[in-house]
């Protein structure tokens, strides 16, 4: 719809006002949504767009302060504003990822918790820092930090993120991921989330290789991964902090380690391994040792279990095992090339270990992924009941790719080179396998493969050793041997097999101190010789600690959530282009029940001088704010070129206000009462068109004129609507309603030079319609003179 002014010129059929000037309104626009700030001047018919939303929201514009930064509506960060059953931790982390689990069994607490978070699209919108440092977990309930440690990449569609939670009621529950704080450190920590206030994990020496017989006086050294660990065997209680060690003596068969957080332990006899932690149990073990007469011990963790053994594809051997027998030895005598499985047919949980050949081998459960570990001499890997196909892949190239083991059966690979050189070996399966390296036949040192989920990139060495082994799932890992007294040494891992061969390394030939931490780049296995008794032991890292995989939880991921900020001010000074006048100002939008939104204006000749002034209200104080709808600007801002916007708007709970639109007057054409002009404008969509303005007058005589305006004639008049013209003063002149005339002729009012005034017009018409209305503006000079001008609004539709 067009709306078309022609004031004075050729309708001047009557003499003109001296000293009266008419001022056609033009409208210009300032838009807070939709394309950026743009004014529109109807004098030259021309946008000028200053720059885009985005700009404005950044505050990126010319002059342009806004705070906080980022939201231009008080906008949620967020795909969705937040679920508000849920408290917002801190709004200095301005969006969230709820994660509800729901548990499907019994009531758990202090459990690490895996998850995945897509941290690249939360980078890629600018809510979340490039590295992490600003993600924190939150219970939802309690509103406390949960600890989190950041194992995979950010950004990163699927970033691996662990969580331990204090509770896990049956049912559902939930926790919520923050993130947005630029001004956030890390606080990223794998013995945090393995690390548990109450809970304690129970570490078994389980074979009779711990209880001196083999010297050492049945000794066990402790080291600690976390800070204020407590360690007990019952009897003697030790608190540990980081890299601190301990010796536990008198240890046997049937002894234990508990500890409140991760740690790493072994026994000091040559022929002892790791302590077994009870993290590692399960309903099923397999062994793939030829050893000739063999013995097997297990330990029943929750109940009663049955066990049975099989070997040559065959049930060899069952037994009870309570929990009162503490560990049980099974002895067997198995054959190369058959594999011994040991499994619970009642469900019951147990540990096992291997014992025989001068050596230990703690049982390791299969979780379904590939398992890793190095040749030196042979590797024995044996298969469940039902058989599998297998891929190993070595690091020097010697790969036995889908090659069948028969059911209870081994395979060996063979041939490789004397300690402490060897091949890393990643080995994957479609069924339960296990696999061992045995280093010498000749005494025997072996240590078992272990599953990718056991591996870590932080050890602590339990033990003084000889070397220390090290085979990586990625190729060129960054490892560091960092000693207690500071010394460092790099081990290389790297690979020289085909692409995907996992890296190998060793560290050089001599004496090294319990303590050495051991740092990688990325996760590896790690197996030391011990010193003075050439032990192999594996070393199992923080991850050890984590309780078994609870399979009653599921998590779902949510949308990202925005907090809606509490307050923003957005202050801009624009160059209008022209000292012109100012009319209406129309602020479109909505603003929820409590929230709000303040508009203030301010202007000046010039943008410093703009700048300097405090933005104020209809009443020029700093009380009162432009409302939603159209409002009058005062005159006083008349003739100025810089105008002065601000805008505050205050949030409430989950609502938030919104300012579609502000569009302010400006560049308004001047018409005087000697000449003809005309002038065209389009209405700015964002002003809803119903209000606008037909003159602007003042005059200059000091003597006071009264003035009237009335209807002179129309055309094309709406016959369901309505047209009517009024002041600001304000007063309702004409009246044109159904098509005809309802009212002619307004009220008399002064004139004077002190009182500028607006004639507005109402319009109410039909889509396409076009009515033309013509009005007459008389002032009678008190001499009786009488002066007029005939305005004509023409809309066209």
């Amino acid at each position: 719809m067009f709306l078309a002014f022609a004031l004075g010129g050729v309708l001047l059929a009557s003499p003109a006002i001296a000293g009266l000037q008419i001022e056609d309104h033009l409208r210009g626009e300032i838009a807070l949504g939709g394309d950026g700030i743009v004014l529109y001047d109807y004098e030259t018919s021309e946008h000028s767009t200053f720059d885009s939303a985005e700009a404005w929201a950044f505050g990126a514009f010319d002059n342009t302060e806004v705070s906080p930064p980022r939201a231009r509506q008080l906008a949620p960060h967020g795909d969705v504003v937040p679920n508000p059953a849920i408290a917002w931790w801190d709004t200095a982390w301005p969006t969230r990822q709820c994660v509800t689990v729901a548990n499907s069994g019994d009531a758990d607490d202090e459990r690490p918790v895996h998850t995945t978070l897509d941290t690249a699209n939360l980078v890629d919108n600018g809510w979340m820092t490039s590295d992490g440092r600003d993600l924190r977990a939150v219970d939802s309930s309690t509103g406390e930090l949960i600890p989190l440690w950041i194992e995979g990449a950010v950004p990163s569609a699927s970033t691996d993120v662990w969580v331990q939670l204090a509770d896990i009621p049956v049912g559902e529950s939930s926790f919520c991921f923050y993130v947005g704080n630029q001004e956030a450190t890390a606080v990223s920590d794998e013995l945090a989330v393995y690390t548990f206030p109450t809970r304690t994990t129970r570490y078994y020496t389980l074979t009779d290789a711990y209880d001196g017989s083999a010297g050492e006086s049945g000794q066990v050294r402790v080291v600690s991964y976390a800070d204020g660990v407590v360690v007990s065997n019952g009897t003697t209680q030790t608190t540990l902090n980081r890299g601190e060690s301990d010796t536990f003596s008198g240890m046997t068969q049937h002894s234990y380690i508990d500890a409140t957080g991760p740690i790493s332990a072994t026994g000091l006899a040559a022929t002892t391994d790791a302590l077994v932690p009870a993290t590692l149990a399960s309903t099923e073990f397999v062994f793939a040792a030829d050893r000739g007469v063999q013995q097997f011990w297990v330990r029943s963790l929750d109940s009663t279990a049955s066990i049975e053994v099989i070997y040559d594809n065959l049930v060899a051997a069952t037994y009870t095992v309570t929990l009162a027998d503490q560990a049980f030895p099974i002895t067997l005598d198995a054959e190369a090339g058959k594999s011994v499985v040991i499994r619970s047919t009642n469900g019951a949980r147990f540990l096992a270990a291997h014992q025989s050949g001068g050596d230990s081998i703690i049982g390791v459960p299969w979780l379904g992924q590939t398992i890793y570990g190095v040749q030196s001499d042979t590797v024995q890997i044996g298969s469940s009941v039902g058989g599998a196909t297998i891929s190993a892949i070595g690091s020097a190239g010697v790969d036995r790719v889908g090659e069948l083991v028969g059911p209870n059966a081994t395979v060996a690979l063979t041939g490789g080179p004397t300690r402490p050189s060897g091949v890393g070996y990643a080995i994957t399966s479609d069924l339960p396998i296990a696999a061992q390296q045995f280093s010498d036949p000749a005494d025997g040192e072996a240590t078992s493969f272990l599953p990718a989920t056991y591996l870590d990139s932080d050890y602590l060495a339990p033990t003084s050793f000889a070397y220390a082994t090290v085979v990586c799932p990625s190729p060129g890992t960054d490892i560091t041997m960092v000693e207690p007294d500071t010394t460092t040494t790099t081990i290389a891992c790297s690979s020289t097999g085909v692409a995907g061969s996992p890296g190998f390394g060793v560290s050089p030939v001599g004496s090294y101190p319990s303590g050495t931490r051991f740092e990688g780049s990325a996760r590896f296995f790690l197996k030391l010789d011990k010193l003075n008794n050439d032990d192999d032991t594996n070393v199992l890292g923080p991850r050890i600690d984590l309780p078994s995989q609870n399979d009653a939880l599921s998590l779902t991921t949510h949308e990202a959530e925005g907090a809606l900020p509490a307050a923003g001010r957005w202050t801009t000074v624009i160059d209008t282009g022209n000292a012109g006048v100012f009319g209406l100002i129309d602020v479109a939008g909505s603003i929820p029940a409590g929230a709000g939104a303040t508009v203030q204006m301010a202007s000046a000749d010039t943008a410093e001088a703009a700048a300097e002034l405090i933005a104020v209200g209809p009443d020029r104080t700093i009380d009162t704010s432009y409302p939603i709808g159209t409002t009058l600007v005062p005159y006083d801002f008349d003739y100025h070129q810089f105008v002065k916007l601000s805008i505050v708007l205050t949030s409430f709970e989950n609502t938030s206000p919104t300012l579609d639109t502000v569009s302010i007057a400006h560049n308004l054409g001047q018409l005087y009462t000697d000449g003809t002009a005309t002038a065209t404008t389009r209405r700015p969509g964002s002003t809803g068109g119903s209000t606008g303005y037909l003159a602007r007058v003042r005059i200059n005589p000091a003597s006071p004129m009264t003035g009237t305006i009335s209807y002179l004639s129309g055309t094309g008049l709406p016959d369901s609507t309505q047209l009517a013209i009024d002041t600001d003063h304000p007063e309702r002149h004409v009246l044109v309603v159904d098509g005809s005339l309802a009212k002619g002729s307004g009220p008399e009012f002064s004139l004077d030079a002190d009182t500028p005034f607006s004639i507005l017009y109402t319009e109410q018409t039909a889509a396409g319609a076009s009515p033309s209305l013509t009005v007459r503006l008389v002032g009678i000079e008190p001499s009786g003179f009488v002066r007029s001008n005939d305005l004509v609004l023409t809309i066209d539709g």
